[in-house]
């Protein structure tokens, strides 16, 4: 009986040793994994002080480089904030240093999401429908839909397919709240790609969506985020840029940090009434980490669970890894084997971004977590020669410091399958029509990808590289995906082959051998150049003799006549009526270019010969190239006039 009871005792002592062996090795590799970052609740272990340990030593060693004015960022996990700090100046000439909880800065784009967040309260409300037509919610403008109907969820993803302007989105008084019915017909923008094709960010699209929400309430887009979002949440230093809402003595004012490191004071410019939705806002990093914590949390304040899940999911997607909600960009998917709506986000946010201002904000659903940054000043290089820091190089140390990327199974494949892929690609996020489109055609960046020993490259990244050298890598994930080497853009081609996706966003159209800055700048430069020296040489070879001119008159005039029919045919079958290819835009270009250099020409032409009395001025022939003459300059006054429409 003894020896049975010692026999129980000694395999209960083994049971409570192998229990507490097991516990205590468990604790070891859990810490171990934690500290490894490759864990999605990589932030359990991460105390405050080694959060500040780590943006101390990025960002003071950036200001100590001049590169950047000033910033401000703000840390959070599970509902609270566990880091926030400011660096450099809000204002550096007044002397008043940048404070997460005091400073607002200005966010740019970041601030879409909060016009995603207000259109979804409408529609829990049954006030509008996703699928509904904009044009039915709008009262002050309709929207082009030559392409195809436009719906609430075409504009919320950036599918609505309409071109980018820059001009007259930002003004240095602002006297209404309300965008006036003029000013938003003068501002309409072109469908350039059918609704629901293709992921085409848009500010416009995002702007028209703060219109029809003033349009439905019957409040203006500071009155409505203030009453449903920012009072709601407590968020009492974010500001709506407008004169009526914005403080003069507590935002981060417009710096610029010169490449020899020196600062300079912005002028400040609003945002105008119509584009408030699509980045209107001032707002603290305190006040953001507040925001964050609503969004990570759900928070039935602003909308229902069920609507949170449908907003923060991937909706569209140009690829199996990435994708937009409503609103908000989806960075990393759990599920990469589809593209089915509905897939679960592991990083979701947004960034932002003016001449002066940048801000990023990442969320982590399954941890919990969320960073938001921004900055002031910060030049494309420093004073040291090294890159400006931006709110994208903290949001990837942080990334890398404390979780580790979501590895992605990098191969290779045939050379002939990388050949279909090789062509001229021209970013479409630009204008399309008007003067600003003629300049954003010379300067829009655009890509030639090639295949080289056996790999896909990409060259000319950067607006206005007319002279390539700087190839990176493609890397192969999966069907018609890469990774771009030393980043973590994902760039897609389309099924069709008519075009890719970069970055999420920003859709390159292939295009020919006309279709590049490149291209175009060189057509121009040849096309003066051999009308300068002709014009030269003929003009000191017949200078003395009238019979020179009257045989240069006829030459000149046929040009002037056949330009101006074929600019007219390419102006009403292609500008009007259908989409404007990349290709028709460049030639559309050079014959509207060719019209008016061949039209000066026959002026001169015409008043020297009437001058010189090589022919009489009430005679037919006189009579016959004056009105050839006054015909061409008012189809140039009507090319002009459209234009300025287009752009006023």
């Amino acid at each position: 009986m003894k020896n049975q009871t010692n026999q129980i005792l000694q395999i209960m002592r083994s049971i409570i040793a192998l229990i507490w062996a097991v516990m205590f090795f468990s604790v070891f590799m859990v810490h171990t994994l934690t500290a490894q970052g490759i864990k999605d609740n990589w932030e359990d272990n991460v105390t405050s002080a080694e959060i500040k340990t780590w943006a101390d030593k990025l960002l003071n060693r950036y200001y100590e480089d001049k590169g950047f004015v000033g910033g401000v960022i703000s840390i959070v996990k599970d509902g609270e904030t566990v880091f926030q700090e400011g660096y450099g100046f809000a204002n550096y000439f007044e002397g008043i240093k940048a404070d997460p909880k005091t400073t607002p800065f200005r966010s740019g784009s970041t601030s879409k999401v909060f016009t995603a967040i207000a259109i979804m309260q409408l529609v829990e409300k049954g006030t509008i429908r996703l699928d509904g037509n904009v044009n039915v919610y709008l009262d002050r403008t309709q929207l082009d839909q030559h392409l195809g109907e436009v719906t609430v969820r075409d504009l919320l993803t950036h599918t609505a397919g309409y071109d980018e302007r820059f001009r007259n989105t930002l003004k240095i008084k602002v006297q209404n709240e309300l965008a006036s019915e003029e000013y938003l017909r003068k501002i309409r923008h072109k469908q350039i790609a059918p609704s629901g094709e293709r992921i085409q960010y848009s500010n416009y699209a995002m702007g028209m969506l703060g219109v029809l929400l003033e349009d439905v309430t019957g409040l203006s887009y500071r009155e409505y985020l203030h009453r449903n979002i920012l009072e709601p949440l407590g968020m009492n230093c974010t500001y709506i840029e407008t004169p009526a809402d914005l403080p003069d003595d507590s935002i981060a004012v417009e710096h610029v940090l010169t490449n020899d490191g020196k600062i300079q004071p912005q002028d400040f410019y609003y945002k105008a009434p119509a584009f408030l939705g699509s980045g209107g806002l001032f707002y603290t990093a305190n006040d953001m980490a507040t925001f964050m914590n609503a969004v990570l949390g759900k928070s039935s304040t602003l909308l229902e669970k069920k609507t949170w899940d449908e907003t923060l999911s991937v909706q569209e997607s140009a690829n199996p890894y990435t994708g937009v909600g409503y609103g908000f960009w989806i960075y990393e998917r759990s599920r990469n084997d589809t593209l089915a709506h509905g897939s679960e986000a592991t990083i979701i946010g947004h960034p932002g971004g003016t001449e002066t201002f940048k801000s990023k904000m990442l969320l982590f659903p399954k941890a919990n977590a969320g960073i938001f940054v921004a900055l002031v000043g910060a030049p494309s290089r420093t004073f040291a020669g090294s890159p400006g820091l931006t709110p994208h190089t903290v949001t990837d140390s942080f990334i890398n410091t404390f979780r580790g990327r979501k590895e992605l199974n990098l191969g290779e494949t045939e050379v002939d399958f990388l050949k279909q892929f090789e062509g001229n690609y021209y970013s479409t996020r630009r204008a399309w029509t008007g003067e600003e489109a003629f300049r954003d055609a010379l300067i829009y960046e655009s890509l030639h990808v090639f295949v080289r020993d056996s790999s896909l490259y990409a060259d000319g990244f950067g607006s206005l590289n007319l002279f390539r050298g700087n190839p990176r890598k493609l890397k192969w994930i999966s069907d018609r995906s890469f990774l771009l080497e030393d980043s973590d853009e994902i760039i897609s081609f389309s099924k069709n082959g008519e075009y890719m996706n970069r970055a999420v966003y920003n859709n390159y159209d292939r295009v020919g051998p006309l279709g590049t800055p490149k291209a175009l700048i060189m057509i121009l430069s040849v096309v003066s150049l051999v009308l300068l020296s002709s014009f030269v040489l003929l003009f000191n070879n017949f200078k003395n003799t009238n019979k020179g001119f009257e045989i240069l008159s006829a030459p000149v005039s046929l040009l002037a006549i056949t330009t101006s029919f074929f600019q007219l045919l390419m102006f009403g079958v292609f500008r009007i009526h259908f989409r404007l290819d990349n290709n028709v835009f460049m030639i559309q270009n050079i014959l509207g270019w060719s019209v008016l250099l061949f039209t000066i020409l026959m002026t001169f032409l015409v008043i020297r010969d009437i001058r010189k009395q090589s022919i009489k001025l009430r005679s037919p022939r006189a009579l016959h190239r004056v009105v050839i003459l006054i015909s061409l300059w008012v189809l140039n006054l009507f090319f002009v006039c459209y234009d300025i429409i287009q752009i006023v």
